[in-house]
């Protein structure tokens, strides 16, 4: 009879800790699914971050290509149009000596 007592107190105590031990297992379940959800939304979020960083790099390609196609331009226009300033030049001084001539014939005929 003692024996049948202490076999009936064993398993009532034993009934809450394997419950509470079920409990926490299932709790550590929902908490792993919910990890595990956050890390897919996480790799799908890095992956649109990847794809963006890709589209801006693709950008910045074109960009770079379109910035050494206009300096190429402007290079070659500074080189198109460096023999008409030294023209324009010798022309400004042939004209400025010119200039200085007749002002100085101007002041001669004035003086007479």
């Amino acid at each position: 009879m003692r024996q049948n007592v202490i076999t009936v107190l064993i398993v009532l105590l034993s009934v809450p800790l394997l419950i509470g031990c079920q409990e926490s297992r299932s709790g550590q379940i929902r908490r792993a699914r919910l990890i595990a959800d956050e890390n897919l939304e996480l790799k799908k979020e890095l992956k649109q971050k990847d794809e963006q960083i890709a589209d801006l790099k693709k950008q910045i390609e074109q960009i770079e290509a379109k910035i050494a196609e206009e300096r190429k331009k402007f290079g070659d226009m500074t080189l198109k149009t460096l023999p008409f300033l030294a023209e324009s030049e010798k022309k400004n001084q042939a004209l400025t000596a010119e200039n200085k001539k007749l002002k100085e014939e101007l002041e001669k005929l004035k003086a007479q």
